[in-house]
């Protein structure tokens, strides 16, 4: 009964307002039922106390409301808060929005749209706008993102109109070209750029014509304020607008001027490292980690005679620069440098493509990545062959010049001391007493001298190694040392082992007698052994040690004192190896390690009158 009696007063309430707003016929009447009942939106009719006279069925369909309940409620009572009502007049709409207080005790955002009516009613039409109000504050939450973005990129923005002219710049473009935000408003784009962009403008408003949307990238310098000038980078997109009523565009700019001037330096660096490499006397190549040939530079091709096209991509031991000889010794200093050595220098052996030999003095040092691993070999290579010739034979100069005076001393001073023994031994037998032991004693020291004249004079010209193999010449020297210096000298010598060249056999000798001399002077030892062995089936080793006093020696020393520099030369002429280590037992051993048979001959090139490179 209570519904029956709600829709009642429901309909006459409609009835009645229809009456008040237009006394017309039925049928009208009826039309106007069926639009008010039938419309999409809710609407409501309320009396001057804005209590609800009427609602329509889409408040139930859409708010949960029954038809009935609304029905003399105020309604200021649906909102979360009133209804400006004073805005509402006469002939007059209004739109606003409110939270509605739905049945199930939520809130929905709602527009309302208020019209005033005759006899102070007032009609309302309420919309559901919570789809809108959640895409309103999802836009104003991407504006906030995009404006925020714009700011505060660390690149510069710019956006212009149709006209090319400026909208709006961010901070970071304003701090790079030195202007506050008034200096850049409605200026044309083209006054932050120092060459003129005309064309490249023309270009921009062809490519969105014909593409609907156009993006660019390119390079421009920038004018400052202060007239200098910066480079950037820089990403253009013109977007045009849908009506036809202009084109929207925005620049994103990057200072690049480090960079730029970074890459000129680097230019320039790479254009002189170019020059040095092209114009060095020094033969530079560069090795993979497989020891294949990445680049060689002209003075290879000058001083090998091959092409730079027939070298790169083989093996450098293939390749028929490096003599077969000297391979053991070139992968010896490759595996120091993958060992972590920072640059292992030698003397080696190369032929030209001819087959000429020549000798070079190399230096092999690497380029590594960020862990320390070897990327690349760099060899060095600078030819000595004219020098080693002259110091060779300087070397030889100096032996017979050696020999010379030990043949001097052996025939002229021995002579000499010879005679004079010979008369003071005479004398002494003709006086007695305190002269006869006064000559007796001139004649001890006469006998001693002539030993000591014999000595050096052996030891300046040892004849044995005119006639004899380098281990008897070597038991010569341990002789020598026991004789004269009373010192105990060991001897381990492999008497099978040959060394066919005098010259190379003469160095070795050489480089023995100072090793022993300098540990009698330094050393203070109390016994040297000289061994002579065989390494390996191409190899021999020379080695000799000392028990005494031993010193510090690092590979980058042995050549800081004189005999040590001597030793290190002799062993360099002969492609030796040379070292000096010190035994856990202690001590020191000079060890050199020489090549054997037709390896170690030294085959000196004959004098170039040409120049090389």
């Amino acid at each position: 009964m209570e519904e029956l009696s709600a829709s009642v007063c429901s309909a006459e309430s409609v009835a009645n307002a229809e009456r008040s707003l237009n006394p017309i016929d039925g049928a009208a009447h009826l039309v106007t039922q069926i639009l008010m009942e039938g419309w999409a939106e809710c609407v409501f009719l309320l009396d001057a106390s804005w209590c609800i006279l009427y609602a329509n069925q889409a408040v139930q369909a859409r708010l949960g409301f029954s038809p009935s309940k609304p029905l003399g409620l105020s309604f200021d009572s649906l909102f979360t808060v009133p209804i400006r009502k004073r805005d509402v007049c006469r002939d007059r709409t209004m739109e606003q929005r409110a939270m509605l207080i739905i049945p199930n005790g939520g809130t929905c955002p709602v527009s309302l749209t208020l019209q005033s009516f005759p006899n102070d009613k007032v009609l309302v039409t309420l919309r559901d706008i919570k789809e809108q109000v959640e895409g309103e504050r999802h836009n104003r939450s991407q504006m906030a993102y995009y404006k925020a973005l714009f700011e505060n990129t660390p690149c510069g923005v710019v956006t212009f109109d149709d006209r090319f002219t400026i909208i709006e710049t961010n901070q970071t473009l304003r701090r790079m070209l030195g202007y506050a935000d008034r200096h850049l408003y409605q200026r044309a784009l083209k006054d932050i750029f120092e060459s003129p962009i005309q064309d490249e403008v023309t270009a921009w408003q062809v490519g969105a014509e014909q593409q609907g949307r156009f993006y660019r990238e390119m390079e421009a310098t920038l004018r400052k304020r202060d007239g200098r000038a910066i480079f950037a980078h820089g990403v253009v997109t013109l977007l045009p607008d849908r009506q036809k009523t202009g084109t929207f565009g925005i620049v994103i700019l990057k200072d690049i001027t480090g960079r730029r001037e970074a890459e000129l330096r680097a230019a320039q660096q790479h254009q002189l490292n170019d020059r040095l490499l092209r114009e060095s006397a020094a033969m530079i190549g560069m090795l993979d980690r497989d020891g294949r040939i990445v680049m060689v530079n002209p003075a290879v091709e000058r001083a090998s005679g091959y092409k730079s096209s027939e070298l790169i991509g083989k093996s450098i031991w293939d390749c028929g620069l490096v003599d077969p000889s000297e391979e053991p010794m070139a992968r010896n200093r490759m595996r120091q440098i993958f060992e972590g050595a920072e640059r292992v220098t030698g003397i080696s052996r190369a032929r030209t493509k001819s087959g000429e030999l020549r000798i070079m003095k190399i230096h092999n040092t690497a380029t590594r990545d960020d862990q320390g691993q070897v990327e690349n070999i760099i060899i060095t290579a600078v030819d000595v062959t004219e020098e080693n010739r002259l110091q060779q034979l300087m070397m030889e100069t100096v032996e017979h010049e050696q020999a010379r005076i030990g043949h001097d001393l052996h025939d002229g001073v021995g002579q000499l001391l010879t005679g004079i023994g010979v008369m003071t031994e005479s004398l002494a037998g003709d006086l007695s007493g305190s002269q006869k032991t006064a000559a007796s004693r001139i004649f001890d020291l006469v006998q001693q001298a002539i030993l000591h004249v014999r000595q050096l004079s052996r030891c300046m010209s040892p004849t044995a190694l005119e006639d004899r193999d380098l281990a008897t010449s070597l038991l010569l020297l341990a002789e020598t040392l026991r004789s004269s210096l009373r010192i105990s000298c060991q001897t381990k010598l492999d008497t099978t082992l040959k060394v066919e060249d005098r010259s190379a056999s003469g160095h070795l000798f050489r480089i023995a007698q100072e090793a022993a001399n300098n540990a009698i002077r330094h050393g203070r030892p109390q016994k040297v052994c000289i061994t002579l062995r065989a390494d390996d089936s191409s190899h021999g080793v020379l080695e000799i040690f000392n028990d005494g006093v031993p010193f510090e020696c690092p590979p980058a020393q042995v050549t800081q004192g004189i005999g040590l520099r001597v030793m290190k030369h002799r062993a360099g002429l002969i492609h030796a190896e040379f070292s000096i280590n010190r035994p856990p037992d202690g001590g020191l051993s000079v060890i050199c390690r020489f090549p054997l048979a037709s390896s170690a001959k030294i085959d000196h090139p004959k004098p170039n009158t040409e120049p090389t490179y």
